[in-house]
């Protein structure tokens, strides 16, 4: 019987079974012998399972072949880092210090681990635990599969104990890096930059707490230092790509856009990862780069020719670059295949506004605003159009709705899109005002600074001007 034949048979049994329960819920005794026999079914399977995957996996690497089961990162790197720094041992698997029901146990949770059944996981590695409270193996493990059950404070329980009571090295870093990912979760950032510093001062091998703590300066807009750090971990790895879009993001954020340019380029000539060339597209936008940035997302459709959202971006990204009219026809063809996306419609309704066909604009964001109920990007369109169409009281009506909003973005664009009617109508120092209040609330918004400036501008306030406008850079 083959496997797929076998669990067919599995479940039509299952089946049977809960048709006998919904039928008749007086025969409690025998379904419940009914579900022990298939729970001791399974558990053979898992069982069987879990020592073919160890026989095939150790011979995998005698015959050095490339395995397409990629395992748990950091499960992976605490096996093999333990088997470096332990006392040596003359059993080639962790697993095998471990005496009769443990390691069937251990084996067990190991294999939910790897089939990203973390709850079940855990009710073994607390078994384990239970049996072997000085396993800190089995309790490592237990510790990350309560952090991706969701059970973080018992998660941490776990991290903190090992933090404090081991002596290997690998473990302490990786707990108190663990720690660092949860509390960096809650947007404790100071703290988790701490647990961080930790671990890399107990054990500086370890990248992962080294990458993270780049990211977490950046999040505390340290870009400077955080900048030095993916510069050293460029040169440890060049193929690592995410490292190369981090230090790109730290040279734009610090206006070094040649060199922004040098490592965005660098990612797009050496990969053709999907992810990754939606991002390195997204930094070129930033740096309104929007012919590289369309160079991405012709690499992405040449893997992936039915896939809208590149469609969409090489399209936007064609427009801006060079005001091609195939940019709209490509946003068209992202609409076609997938009609209900509103970031697509906004993109052909927002051409069609700086096209200057209003009619057919507002057209556009009245019906994306009907079907989504409230999209702020429509509603800011919407507004703009009818500035230019100098329809005053509806574009006001528009903003109080985008000022009147909680969200402290749709505020600032309400009061930015503000600011633009009453510099449509002349009235330069009460645009001032609402330019100003937009940057209070979003500071990282460029248009503010130049519509702000030319505010300045215009009231004969020339230094403010040069002073705001060098802001927008």
């Amino acid at each position: 019987m083959t496997v797929k034949h076998l669990f067919c048979s599995l479940m039509e049994r299952l089946d049977g079974l809960e048709e006998k329960w919904i039928v008749s819920n007086k025969q409690k005794e025998a379904v419940l012998k009914e579900i022990g026999e298939l729970r001791q079914i399974s558990d053979e399977i898992l069982d069987s399972w879990l020592m073919f995957e160890e026989r095939l996996s150790e011979f995998h690497k005698e015959v050095e072949l490339d395995d397409k089961h990629i395992p748990d990162e950091v499960a992976d790197k605490i096996l093999k880092e333990i088997k470096k720094t332990a006392q040596p041992k003359p059993a080639s698997s962790i697993v095998s210090y471990l005496s009769g029901d443990v390691a069937r146990i251990f084996r067990k949770g190991q294999g939910y681990y790897s089939l990203l059944m973390y709850p079940h996981a855990s009710k073994h590695f607390k078994e384990v635990v239970q049996l072997e409270p000085d396993l800190e193996v089995a309790r490592m493990f237990l510790a990350f599969s309560e952090m991706m059950s969701g059970s973080w404070d018992e998660a941490d329980r776990h991290f903190q104990l090992l933090t404090n009571t081991t002596d290997q090295k690998i473990l302490k870093a990786t707990a108190l890096n663990a720690r660092g990912c949860m509390l960096a979760a809650y947007g404790k950032w100071d703290q988790a930059l701490h647990q961080f510093e930790r671990s890399i001062e107990i054990y500086p091998k370890l990248k992962d707490p080294i990458f993270n703590k780049a990211l977490v300066l950046m999040e505390l807009d340290n870009y400077s230092e955080a900048k030095q750090i993916w510069i050293e971990l460029a040169k440890q790895d060049k193929e690592d790509w995410e490292v190369l879009l981090q230090l790109a993001a730290c040279y734009i954020h610090e206006r070094q856009e040649e060199q922004a340019n040098f490592t965005l380029t660098k990612v797009i000539n050496a990969t053709n990862d999907p992810e990754i060339l939606v991002e390195t597209a997204k930094m070129f936008e930033n740096l309104r780069q929007f012919g590289n940035a369309a160079v991405c997302f012709r690499l992405l459709l040449s893997q992936d020719p039915e896939n809208p959202s590149a469609w969409h971006g090489l399209g936007w990204n064609l427009w801006h670059a060079e005001g091609l009219p195939m940019g709209l026809e490509y946003i068209r063809k992202a609409i076609t295949m997938s009609p209900s996306n509103p970031d697509y419609q906004f993109s052909y309704g927002w051409i069609l506004h700086l096209l200057e066909d209003y009619d057919k604009a507002e057209e556009v964001f009245r019906a994306i605003l009907e079907q989504e109920g409230k999209y702020t990007l429509a509603l800011a369109g919407l507004a703009q159009v009818y500035v230019s169409k100098q329809r005053w009281q509806e574009a006001e009506e528009c903003c109080s709705q985008l000022i009147g909003e909680e969200h402290l973005l749709t505020k600032s664009l309400g009061y930015f899109q503000a600011g633009r009617m009453t510099m449509a109508k002349g009235n330069y120092e009460q645009a001032k005002e609402y330019f100003s209040e937009s940057i209070r609330l979003n500071p990282k918004l460029k248009d503010n600074y130049l519509w702000l400036g030319l505010s300045h501008y215009l009231i004969g306030e020339r230094a403010e001007a040069l002073e705001t406008w060098e802001q927008s850079y």
